[in-house]
């Protein structure tokens, strides 16, 4: 029962993060919105008890091996906060209209973009399986990412003050005013490593720079991008790639070996469970003993 209502709340929580999106270009709400709104709150507090109820009450619920369950802790205050949020606004619509500009509005469009962290939960369900495989493989890719980003920004740090002595030191039309600062120049920088080396007007920089400046400066450009599309960003790549891929291994290795210990612990209760039918079937037992004696 709980994994299908798993399956039909993730795709509820889908439904409910496109209604969202669409939701947030309204200036005012329409009664359908406002009703849709109110179908996806009382769908997903009704999940929310159901659960309750088939974990046995709420402190099962909330707490698992004597210790709380964050997720579904969450995921209760976020439908909590949603509900209030509703009731607030049917109730106290004239308020609600008045103070829009006020923050407990904005505190109210706040809660309800939180819901889209529900979106999570649909991850739980089979068919999202090879999405989170994927997600979790760049998760685990960050670290190299983080790196790579480091020695990119080095590079182009390098390159950006090379071109702020060289090029913006003389005024000249469609290139000082993109070289005449450190960090001026190393946005200019970072723009022309990905290709977009234009200025305002949309002119090519480096086409004047070959004018005024000569070969020097356009031979460093061209050696920059070079080097920076063909090389740097091919072996970031190779390495983000590889780091990605071993994370994604690991992770597998890591559930089955969950998988073997949760078929070790099972099968070792089993064991004690058999024994000790075994040995109750064989304890002598007198025809008036009471059950709770027995046991």
């Amino acid at each position: 029962v709980e994994s299908s209502m798993d399956g039909i709340t993730a795709v509820l929580i889908c439904f409910n993060a496109i209604f969202i999106g669409f939701s947030l270009d309204l200036e005012e709400k329409t009664d359908f919105f406002i009703g849709v709104d109110a179908f996806f709150s009382v769908m997903f507090l009704l999940e929310l008890l159901t659960k309750v109820v088939l974990h046995g009450g709420i402190v099962k619920h909330f707490c698992e091996s004597c210790r709380p369950n964050i997720g579904n802790i969450f995921d209760a205050l976020l439908i909590t906060a949603d509900f209030t949020q509703l009731i607030l606004e049917l109730s106290f619509p004239d308020i609600a209209s008045n103070i829009d500009g006020a923050p407990p509005a904005s505190l109210f469009r706040v809660v309800r973009l939180m819901r889209l962290a529900r979106v999570t939960r649909a991850l739980r369900a089979d068919a999202f399986k090879d999405f989170t495989a994927m997600v979790q493989g760049i998760m685990g890719g960050m670290k190299t990412l983080g790196w790579a980003m480091v020695l990119f920004l080095v590079v182009v740090y390098i390159v950006a003050l090379f071109f702020r002595e060289s090029l913006g030191r003389k005024e000249v039309a469609n290139i000082y005013e993109q070289f005449n600062s450190v960090p001026r120049s190393i946005f200019t920088t970072f723009r022309c490593s990905f290709g977009d080396c234009s200025s305002a007007t949309g002119v090519p920089i480096f086409e004047y720079v070959y004018e005024e400046y000569g070969l020097i400066n356009s031979l460093v450009y061209g050696l920059f991008v070079f080097c920076i599309t063909i090389g740097l960003f091919n072996v970031i790549s190779a390495i983000f790639v590889e780091s990605t891929l071993s994370a994604a291994q690991a992770l597998e290795q890591k559930k089955a070996r969950q998988r073997i210990q949760d078929e070790e612990r099972l099968f070792f209760q089993a064991t004690v469970f058999i024994r000790r039918l075994l040995a109750f079937s064989e304890m002598p037992v007198a025809p008036d003993q009471p059950l709770d004696e027995i046991v």
